[in-house]
């Protein structure tokens, strides 16, 4: 929204034609003030609003309108709609609008009219601050930096009465360009002043009032939380399947005892003494068990009965001959 500002008895302008040329014939405007329709193209549609709030309006062409003596009953908010019909785009519409600061003549310094106190620019582009007044006499603009206090010292900038130098723009922003800027406008009856604040950033960096650490903590705490549990579903299936291949009340260490006792016959019965055939016992494991427990005996394996010469005879079988 743009400020138009003026004393009382000068002429105000307000022009809503587009950037890009368009047939006027093809083309709709409505004039709104405080988002009430007073005027369509170039035709009043309410009367009573118009007289009071724009005494010395009319329409120049289309697409201005004209204040020819402002004054401070007009202050107010207008705007105006446009809608056209593009080959491209079809139909478009654009607003505009404007805040209207009339004020009586008065013999007085420079009356601010602008609100704005703080910009924020971005690291390498440019910002501009505007100093806009009021004043019955021709201002003249001055602008300074103030690299202490309020008070304190000042580094000069620029001063002139043209109609831009209302205007400072800092190009190619630093962020040593950060800092308190001042405006001050005079006439002949008096001076104001005006303080702008600049603050200079950068586009990647993150907003304020972000705890990034805790936010990191949380994150972490997370990936650890979830890894602990993907571990302990891998340990528990593990256990599942330790019990369905070993049976229960098996562990690893005895189903490895038992495999070792069956593939190593190195083991002889202490009971039954030394053996008359020197031949190693070997000790069976029971099926219905992996792995007897402390306090069983193994069971010896039988004898074999076979009928085989080479087999050696039985501890009691009768020797031949007698």
């Amino acid at each position: 929204m743009e400020t138009a500002s003026s004393p009382a008895g000068q002429e105000l302008r307000f022009d809503c034609r587009p950037a890009v040329m368009v047939d006027p014939e093809n083309t709709a405007i409505e004039w709104y003030k405080e988002q009430k329709c007073f005027a369509q193209n170039t035709n009043i549609t309410d009367e009573t609003l118009f007289a009071n709030t724009f005494p010395s309006g009319t329409f120049k062409d289309k697409f201005t309108f004209v204040l020819e003596k402002a004054s401070p009953r007009s202050n107010s908010h207008i705007s105006c709609s446009l809608t056209y019909r593009s080959p491209k785009n079809g139909r478009v519409s654009i607003q505009r609008g404007w805040e209207i600061a009339v004020v009586e003549r008065l013999e007085s310094r420079p009356i601010l009219v602008n609100t704005q106190e703080s910009i924020t620019g971005f690291l390498g582009e440019k910002a501009a601050f505007e100093c806009s007044a009021l004043s019955e006499a021709v201002p003249f603009y001055s602008w300074a930096r103030v690299t202490g206090d309020v008070d304190g010292s000042q580094q000069f900038i620029k001063e002139g009465a043209e109609e831009e130098a209302n205007v400072l723009i800092i190009h190619n922003l630093t962020y040593e360009d950060a800092g308190l800027y001042e405006c001050v406008v005079a006439n002949h009856y008096g001076e104001s002043t005006k303080y702008f604040r600049l603050n200079v950033t950068t586009r990647s960096d993150p907003p304020s009032g972000i705890n990034y650490v805790s936010l990191s903590l949380g994150i972490s705490l997370a990936v650890v939380t979830v890894a602990g549990f993907v571990v302990l579903f891998f340990v528990q299936r593990k256990l599942h399947q330790s019990r369905r291949l070993y049976g229960p009340g098996q562990s690893f260490l005895q189903k490895s005892i038992m495999i070792m006792t069956e593939k190593n016959p190195i083991y002889q019965s202490a009971s039954n003494g030394p053996s008359k055939s020197n031949q190693p016992l070997l000790f069976a494991a029971k099926r219905t068990r992996l792995l007897p427990s402390i306090s069983e005996e193994p069971t010896p394996l039988s004898r074999s009965t076979s009928n085989d010469p080479d087999d050696p005879p039985p501890d009691d079988a009768p020797l031949a001959g007698h």
